[in-house]
């Protein structure tokens, strides 16, 4: 599985390299959802946890 990973990893680089993209590694943490799509702006909308539900 790892072994496999690695090479998913790889072939991305070399596609995103071919096609003159960049391509951004970031942490499983990483809030991509609440960042702007376009311009990769911070945070789009921040809400308390106490005004949810």
């Amino acid at each position: 599985m790892a072994r496999q990973l690695v090479r998913l990893s790889r072939n991305v680089e070399y596609k995103a390299e071919w096609h003159g993209r960049t391509l951004v590694a970031v942490d499983r943490w990483f809030p991509s959802s609440k960042l702007c799509s376009t311009a990769l702006h911070g945070p789009v909308g921040v809400f308390p946890l106490g005004n949810l539900g």
